[in-house]
C-alpha cells in the first residue's frame, strides 16, 4: 500500500507542476504592458536629479493612487518618503525605472522624461531595493550581484562596501 500511496501522492505533485507550467507559460507569452517610444534614445547619465511633475497615477480607472504630485529629488541627496501603508510611496518609486507608467504628468531623471528613453539604459541607471528581503541559497556575492548580470568581482566588492559605509 505504502508504494501506491508513494505514486499517488508523485501523480498529485505532477498535475500542480503541470498546471502551474501552463500558467507560467501564459504569463511569460503576455505582451509586456510597459514598452518602449520607437525614437527611444540612452538616458545621458547625469547628477541623477529626479523629478514628478504634476504626476497622477491610477491602477485602475477608477481607482486613483496618486493625484498632482510635484516632487523634485536633488541629486546625491537622501530623500524619506513617510505614511501609512497604502498611501502611494512605493507606487512613486516604482513609476522611477518603469515597472509602471504614470497616467499624466511626467517622471524625469536630469531633465529627460523616463518614458522618452530605452529601458534597457533606464533600468542599468536604477537601483530598487525592496522592503521585502530576499536572498537566494548561493553565495553572498551572487546575491549582491544578482540586479546586474555581468557585474564583475571588484564591483560587487566595491557595491558591498558602498552598502557598508551607509549602513
Amino acid at each position: 500500500a505504502q508504494p501506491a500511496r508513494a505514486l499517488g501522492t508523485l501523480n498529485a505533485i505532477l498535475q500542480e507542476a503541470a498546471a502551474a507550467l501552463t500558467r507560467y507559460f501564459a504569463l511569460m507569452d503576455e505582451a509586456p504592458t510597459i514598452r518602449e517610444a520607437p525614437a527611444a534614445v540612452a538616458l545621458r547619465r547625469g547628477p541623477g536629479e529626479i523629478a514628478y511633475r504634476n504626476l497622477h497615477f491610477r491602477y485602475r480607472p477608477d481607482a486613483p493612487a496618486l493625484e498632482g504630485i510635484d516632487l523634485v529629488v536633488p541629486a546625491g541627496s537622501t530623500t524619506a518618503l513617510v505614511g501609512r501603508s497604502g498611501s502611494g510611496k512605493s507606487s512613486l518609486l516604482n513609476l522611477v525605472p518603469r515597472l509602471y507608467d504614470a497616467t499624466a504628468g511626467t517622471v524625469a531623471i536630469d531633465g529627460q522624461d523616463v518614458r522618452g528613453v530605452t529601458l534597457a539604459s533606464l533600468r542599468a541607471a536604477v537601483a530598487v531595493v525592496s522592503q521585502e528581503v530576499v536572498l537566494f541559497d548561493d553565495t553572498i556575492a551572487a546575491n549582491i550581484g544578482f540586479g546586474r548580470p555581468g557585474a564583475t568581482m571588484p564591483e560587487i566588492v566595491a557595491a558591498a562596501e558602498a552598502a557598508a559605509a551607509h549602513g
